[in-house]
């Protein structure tokens, strides 16, 4: 797309020397926050407002007091600017980028004045906003309070100061207290807090009580604005967006629709009434209330009173002006882009269509996890109002609900569980509340019922126990059978995480390691107060996204003499789904071969399977719940020695591709690459911008032409809850450099049949001021970060203080931590505070390693993984921060927290679980750093930290 923009010849304006008085204070707003961080607030500095030393709008500042100092002990005076308006913040504790009068006592005022240059600007300045940020790291309170005032002066005002602000946000009491506190001064309603400003002045007065040094440390003061333009307008308005209440519909006639009617500019709210819009479709409507709700901005009530579609227009010739009587050009009908269609017919639904994903046949009880059912609606439903509580089972067994997902308008894919043996016949009960997307209530005064019945089996789990009295456990035929290849051993990817509950000794990966040597691979659940005792193993989805099916499952429990319960066995299996939130029973163990009183050592092994071969399909998560023996003894409780799961990642469903192509059932899409209608789009990209495949006519997804005056234009795509791609729109000038558009508004319709919305996008406004421009949309997995290290580093930096550094290669460690040989799932290389062996880090290292920038400037969510091996001492922190992409200053902490309680033989690989990317990441370019200080690794022999596979990808919020 070629914008070609013509300038606008406009006369000069003409110089009539007047100037706006001061914006009104009632709208004048003081927000302030705090924090018990110096320097929480370091990267929200400006070096280009209106004060800044370096800008060419800055002219001098001057520094006066009233008691304390003339001039301040810190930080200016300086004729060419000052510690407080140079946009750094300084690191903490440090005093040359702070303002502060060293003797000070209550009542003391303190002022600096700022006085603006009008050598070019001579009209003076329009102030927008003011922040001021207050921060140290003890001694007095006040020090990170603010009390002050702001005064101005204009260019038509003479030498006389105005007040435009009163300031008095005093958070911190604490004499030795360290922080910080920011305050934000803006106006509400014109958006201006004063206009024509030539000087502005900061006055500070100490607070009556305030002790120590009670002087405040200013660290920055930023004031916002352009330059006073004081010539007539001679603009006229334009029409920039025109947006319902209502998502685009459809809806109920007689249902209120309000519109939001924004202009390029303030308009004159008397030209603007029910005369000027009516509809350009084909309902018959009528005007309520117009109103100005901001300048510029009208909200529009409109009410269709009969059927057929809505489509609110400002009509041709309409008389629309603005607030300088510049008239909006209205040659032509100015339309809404969206149709919003009427609709008075219930949905339905029959019991043939609730169809569910195993053909009516019989299941086990066991292998029913879950059912899938696909109920489909006769047309859009309004799925805030479809959900866990409009469905139930018409049968005899118990159910779960889990997920209920919309993939298409109307068509809904919901999980169920049977959590006992007996029937299934999924139903929408008699008085349940659902509605279609217009609000019109599906009919349900008489149950309807899936016209299929499925019959679950009793599961025909096998538990096969198995025990040995008098030989010490290492040394006996068991100890061989000890796997640490199995779908939870602390070494494998397919392992996510361990939670195991509190017990006497050992720690979470101590029994699902593969060896068992001692109490350091073993855990001591003692009775009475380690019972109920749990252990947890949620598996990795990344790869494996339709979960695991498992085959087997064995259990090792004894210990050297004491009480013969050590070496009982009494749990129960559960497991969770893909998709199900609820654990559901699969195996109870009962196994007590062993009296109270035993000297001599003994075990128990006990392996459940099924006589199928598949105990249970689809898991993500396995929970075991062991109960205290009934046979106690000296020291009555189970010693666990390994628990080894065995299985193979379940089949995944369809693809979205696959689910697409299906919508073609004559054409042959087999290959995503391949281009079946010849039109230059592979048949993958027809699928994601939502055109035909069959049609070579259906090629370009533009559905609304680019408006060069307001940037606005629309496209179509599958939609991104489908595909899981992003949309970015990229532009250039040259078709050769393109570059993101970051502040971009796209906002996606409502879904077709087939899964294809319509996206209205609006460029950026400063986009438009050249001569031509190129725009164009991608699709991508959001993917902003991916880094195994088997090639190099990633671009990963280390800063480090003290002790060893964080080196990338491959492991060669090996110590009484266990042995970290091997990158990640086999990898050969990893980044670790020491690789070498035997691979104990210095004592005292404190060292950070940090990721290369990423750009979360226009994501609104985003999540990180990595895996991580780990061997560290009680008092050892690893963390992971969040930091600014150029000063390094910290913008989250401790987003996460590497924790090693399970004692020294934790050193394994494990995939951390998806780590959501903080609010306040978001925005903005970061960096990722993980953040070790450690010790005593020599000295007590500790790995320290590794990690590998590092990514960090955009999801949907």
């Amino acid at each position: 797309m070629n914008i070609q923009n013509k300038p606008s010849l406009l006369p000069l304006a003409a110089a009539l020397g007047i100037l706006l008085p001061l914006a009104a204070s009632a709208a004048v707003q003081v927000a302030g926050v705090s924090n018990a961080m110096e320097n929480t607030y370091s990267g929200d500095e400006s070096a280009t407002d209106l004060v800044n030393q370096g800008e060419s709008s800055f002219s001098s500042v001057a520094y006066s007091s009233v008691g304390g100092n003339t001039n301040p002990h810190f930080g200016g005076p300086d004729p060419t600017g000052g510690a407080n308006n140079n946009g750094v913040h300084g690191a903490n504790g440090t005093n040359t980028e702070i303002t502060f009068w060293l003797s000070a006592s209550a009542g003391d005022t303190y002022t600096i004045t700022y006085d603006l240059d009008t050598a070019v600007n001579t009209d003076g300045y329009d102030i927008t906003s003011i922040q001021t940020i207050h921060a140290w790291t003890n001694n007095s309170g006040n020090q990170k309070n603010q009390n002050y005032t702001v005064e101005v002066s204009t260019v038509t005002g003479g030498a006389g100061f105005s007040n435009i602000a009163t300031v008095a946000y005093l958070p911190f009491t604490d004499a030795g207290q360290g922080g910080a506190s920011k305050v934000n001064i803006t106006e509400d309603d014109t958006g201006i807090l004063a206009t024509g400003v030539d000087q502005i002045r900061f006055t500070y007065t100490v607070p009556a009580g305030a002790t120590g040094q009670p002087s405040p440390t200013i660290r920055e003061i930023d004031v916002f604005g352009t330059a006073t333009n004081t010539g007539p307008d001679l603009t006229p308005p334009t029409l920039t967006s025109i947006a319902d209440d209502q998502g685009g519909g459809p809806i109920m006639p007689n249902t209120l629709v309000t519109y939001t009617v924004s202009f390029s500019e303030d308009m004159d709210d008397t030209t603007v009434d029910s005369a000027d819009f009516d509809n350009a479709g084909s309902a018959p409507v009528t005007f309520g209330s117009i109103t100005e709700s901001a300048p510029g901005i009208f909200t529009v009530e409109v009410t269709p009173t009969g059927l057929g579609t809505l489509q609110l227009r400002i009509p041709s010739g309409a008389v629309l002006d603005d607030a300088a009587g510049n008239p909006l050009d209205t040659t032509s009908d100015l339309l809404d882009d969206t149709i919003i269609t009427m609709d008075d017919t219930a949905p339905t639904l029959a019991g043939s269509d609730i169809v569910d994903d195993r053909g009516g046949a019989s299941v086990l009880l066991n292998k029913s996890l879950p059912l899938s059912y696909t109920v489909t609606f006769s047309e859009d439903m309004d799925a805030a109002t479809v959900d866990a509580a409009d469905f139930d089972n018409a049968g005899t067994a118990s159910i779960s609900i889990g997920s209920i997902v919309e993939g298409v308008p109307g068509v809904f894919t919901i999980d169920v569980t049977a959590t006992s043996a007996g029937t299934v016949q999924l139903r929408v009960p008699m008085g349940a509340a659902l509605s279609d997307a217009a609000g019109n209530a599906l009919d349900t005064s008489s149950a309807i019922v899936d016209d299929t019945t499925i019959t679950v089996d009793p599961t025909t789990v096998v538990v096969t126990p198995q025990s040995s009295l008098g030989t010490p456990f290492a040394d006996t035929l068991w100890a061989g059978n000890l796997s640490a290849t199995d779908l939870i051993n602390a070494g494998e990817s397919t392992l996510a995480a361990v939670t195991v509950s509190t017990a006497f000794f050992g720690g979470p990966n101590g029994i699902n390691d593969g060896v068992s040597t001692g109490s350091s691979d073993s855990v001591y659940f003692e009775a009475p107060d380690n019972f109920p005792a749990t252990a947890i193993y949620d598996l990795d989805l990344t790869t494996n996204t339709a979960g695991y099916d498992f085959t087997s499952i064995e259990s090792f429990v004894g210990w050297r003499g004491n009480s013969g319960g050590q070496g009982n066995q009494t749990y129960q299996v559960e497991v969770s789904v893909v998709g199900s939130p609820d654990y559901v029973l699969l195996a109870v163990v009962n196994y007590e071969p062993f009296g109270p009183e035993n000297s001599d050592d003994h075990e128990s092994h006990v392996v459940i399977d099924d006589s199928s071969g598949t105990l249970a399909s689809g898991v993500d998560s396995i929970r075991f719940t062991f109960s205290a023996p009934l046979i106690g003894g000296t020291a009555p409780g189970t010693v666990v020695r390994e628990i080894d799961v065995f299985g193979v990642p379940s089949p995944t469903g369809p693809s979205d591709y696959d689910v697409w192509a299906a919508l073609f059932p004559a054409a042959d899409l087999t290959d995503p690459n391949a281009d079946l209608d010849a039109d230059g789009s592979t048949n993958d990209e027809e699928r994601l911008f939502g055109t035909d495949p069959t049609d070579s006519s259906s090629q370009n997804p533009i559905v609304v032409a680019l408006d060069p005056v307001g940037g606005t234009f629309s496209f179509t795509r599958r939609d991104d809850a489908l595909t899981g791609q992003f949309a970015d729109v990229e532009t250039s000038t040259d078709l050769d450099m393109w570059t993101k558009d970051a502040g971009a508004m796209l906002v996606s319709g409502v879904p077709d049949g087939n899964g294809v919305e319509t996206v209205a996008v609006t460029l950026s406004p400063g986009l438009l001021t050249g001569p031509k421009l190129f725009v164009r949309v991608t699709q991508d997995d959001g993917i902003l970060l991916s880094q195994n290290f088997e090639a190099d580093g990633g671009g990963f930096t280390v800063d480090t203080t003290a002790g060893s550094d964080w080196e990338r290669g491959d492991p060669d460690s090996d110590g009484p931590g266990g042995v970290v040989s091997e990158g990640n799932g086999g990898s050969m290389n990893c980044w670790g505070t020491n690789i070498t062996n035997p691979g104990y880090f210095a004592d005292n290292t404190n060292t950070s390693l940090r990721s290369t920038v990423i750009d979360l400037t226009d994501v609104t969510a985003a999540e990180l993984t990595f895996a991580e091996a780990l061997d560290i001492q009680a008092g050892d922190m690893a963390v992971v921060n969040i930091i600014d992409d150029t000063t390094d200053a910290l913008i989250s902490a401790a987003i996460y927290t590497a924790d090693d309680s399970g004692g020294p033989s934790d050193a394994d690989w494990n995939n951390v679980a998806a780590i959501a990317m903080p609010a306040a990441a978001l925005g903005q370019k970061v960096r990722i750093e993980w953040s070790f200080i450690g010790t005593d690794g020599t000295a007590n022999l500790y790995f320290g930290w590794y990690i590998d596979d590092v990514t960090v990808k955009r999801v949907t919020p």
